[in-house]
């Protein structure tokens, strides 16, 4: 029970996999030739335990006509050896050694070397289940759609899946209207993360992900969304992504997770531009429980140079939206403030 093909069907048989009438077109009713090349982006850096693990988890996939393109990220532990092993022995794999640039920059890089009509992208510490990438084909062009989304399970690093993860991907088709709609919901990461989808070429043919951010997919998703005339998902949850303590969103809110202010500040300025004012409040707010979580766990004081911008732009964008969120920012920082100087100054 320690192999991999072990470990996935005992996780299989524990995700619960949603079915309904429509959606078994894409799983079964429908089969389409495989003579469209998918180009699958994998950034590499620093997963030698979960490498393998996830290249085997591509190489079976059941829709075979892949160019797999492992970009190792300058990667300082055995995985440039894993990618080099895995190019010698299976033609589908090319392999890019390059610099450290961050998350971005690999999948730049593999953007950039792509030559299929479709693209994925893996974390290197994820799986995928074997026909995730068929029955993603199968509904693109069941539905002439230009992106399909799949459901994903959390799972911890033993591959026992989370019990808090529930999908909330249904089979259904979107339009770009309805896709902008699904970013303000509550729970919109589904639509957001790069992983568990599959993109028309031509999507990223003016679009790259922004250099030296984290929550790069919060800055591109409603751009990605613009570019799309119909978007097909399937509740299928297909991908396994491993919850990991010393991964970047595993941590507790850390200083460049502000970063995720200027994403909803795009997205804000996206919605305003197209006149859809409601779209950019939902959005706005979004980003204001950003930075509360961030005051919430740093002194300001001590990081004031960092917080201040973040907070200063979203305090005067809630000000004039008229927003009585931004009175809330503005009583708990100072009330953060007082109280911070009274715990000092008791301890002294």
């Amino acid at each position: 029970m320690n192999t991999f093909a072990a470990r996935q069907t005992i996780c299989k048989e524990r995700v619960k996999i949603l079915r309904t009438e429509k959606s078994e077109i894409y799983r079964k009713g429908v089969h389409f030739v495989m003579q469209e090349l998918l180009s699958v982006i994998i950034p590499i850096y620093n997963v030698e335990k979960y490498l393998r693990q996830c290249l085997d988890s591509v190489l079976q996939q059941t829709y075979t006509n892949l160019e797999i393109i492992l970009v190792d990220d300058g990667s300082p532990d055995n995985c440039p050896q894993i990618c080099d092993e895995y190019a010698a022995r299976e033609s589908r794999v090319k392999v890019i050694h390059k610099i450290n640039g961050g998350v971005s920059s690999a999948r730049n890089a593999g953007l950039d070397a792509a030559t299929g009509e479709w693209i994925g992208f893996v974390d290197s510490d994820d799986w995928l289940l074997p026909d995730m990438y068929e029955k993603l084909y199968n509904a693109v062009k069941c539905e002439n759609a230009d992106l399909a989304i799949c459901g994903y399970q959390y799972v911890d690093e033993n591959n026992e899946p989370l019990s808090y993860n529930i999908s909330v991907i249904k089979d259904e088709v979107l339009t770009k209207s309805d896709a902008f709609n699904k970013l303000v919901e509550k729970r919109y990461g589904y639509y957001v993360t790069v992983y568990n989808k599959i993109y028309a070429k031509k999507i990223f043919n003016r679009l790259r992900f922004p250099i030296g951010r984290i929550h790069e997919d919060e800055f591109t998703a409603h751009h990605i969304f613009d570019v799309c005339e119909k978007i097909v998902t399937v509740s299928d949850i297909l991908y396994m992504y491993i919850q990991r303590k010393d991964s970047t969103m595993g941590k507790p809110f850390f200083v460049k997770r502000f970063d995720g202010v200027d994403a909803l500040y795009d997205r804000y300025k996206f919605f305003k531009a197209k006149g859809l004012n409601k779209h950019a409040k939902l959005s706005l707010r979004k980003g204001y429980r950003v930075v509360i979580s961030g005051l919430k766990q740093f002194d300001y004081k001590t990081h004031e140079q960092t917080i201040k911008p973040f907070f200063d732009k979203m305090f005067w964008l809630l000000v004039r939206e008229r927003d009585l969120r931004a009175v809330k920012l503005f009583i708990y920082h100072h009330a953060y403030k007082t109280i911070s100087t009274f715990e000092k100054g008791a301890k002294s």
